[in-house]
């Protein structure tokens, strides 16, 4: 089979260390039409400068965070201004294992109407499960369980989904881009698939700081309010319906954790994201 252009994009932002192992690994893979980018997310810590000078990867530099939904489609613009028929989005604590491309191609070689592709994670088989509803994602670590949304820690989209339903929603800083861009996907046609030769290696929680007790304050919010965006974009009027499900689950959870000081800001950040999702989805 002839090998089909791939654009491997990684995103970095103040995470060198891991950005470049990760590079190191991706250098490991046995597919040989590849290039690679790497997009700098506004980094503060001399990142951008360190990884200008590797030769091997067209570095594209955003002089701002724009979250990895941003920062990724800086990346893919770049990639599709080029030949890459698949573009595989890689999270930058991620080792892929050499062969973990070769089979994510040859998945989706299997069916034209696969556009997304997932790999297999320390933490999901390929992606999960989402509850619009709830805005409330599960991981499947199953083989054959259905799954609702890809991984954007491991996700080969091909060039034509981009093409028909566009980038990433910037309206999602963090969390749940990847739930948005299957599902528009999905409506329009396409199909998700897992490689299982696909092995990825995955850090997890690199790139937003974790505190003792599950998440830190920040992700939590960020995780938070993404899934308010969910909601408000695929539910629209009927968020209103869902929005206090979803507060009754943050404060027992809070609660349970020790945590409620948490919750008015938590209420906050899922008006916050209903708000933006339903203008959104206008």
């Amino acid at each position: 089979m002839n090998e089909r252009t791939v654009a491997i994009v990684v995103v970095n932002w103040n995470g060198l260390e891991d950005t470049e192992r990760c590079l190191a690994s991706v250098e490991r893979l046995d597919y040989a039409e590849r290039e690679v980018i790497v997009v700098d997310n506004g980094s503060t810590d001399g990142s951008a400068d360190r990884l200008a000078a590797r030769p091997g990867i067209a570095l594209v530099r955003s002089d701002q965070n724009r979250g990895f939904a941003g920062g990724a489609n800086l990346g893919i613009d770049r990639a599709l201004k080029g030949a890459a028929e698949f573009v595989w989005l890689l999270n930058n604590d991620a080792e892929p294992e050499p062969e973990a491309l070769s089979a994510l191609v040859d998945e989706a070689e299997t069916d034209a109407r696969i556009g997304i592709v997932g790999g297999v994670l320390p933490e999901a088989w390929g992606g999960g499960r989402i509850n619009e509803w709830t805005g409330v994602a599960r991981p499947v670590t199953e083989p054959g369980e259905e799954i609702d949304y890809v991984s954007g820690a491991c996700m080969l989209v091909r060039r034509r989904v981009f093409e028909r339903v566009g980038r990433f929603d910037e309206a999602f800083f963090f969390y749940f881009e990847d739930a948005d861009l299957c599902r528009r996907a999905q409506s329009a046609g396409w199909r998700l698939a897992v490689a299982p030769d696909a092995i990825v290696h995955h850090v997890g929680g690199a790139t937003v700081d974790r505190g003792g007790k599950g998440r830190s304050a920040s992700a939590d919010r960020l995780q938070v309010e993404s899934g308010g965006v969910f909601i408000g974009k695929h539910l629209g009027d009927w968020a209103r319906l869902a929005v206090p499900v979803r507060m009754t689950g943050i404060v027992v959870k809070r609660l349970a954790r020790g945590q409620p000081g948490r919750i008015p800001g938590l209420a906050a950040a899922l008006r916050d994201g209903v708000r933006r999702g339903q203008a959104s989805a206008r």
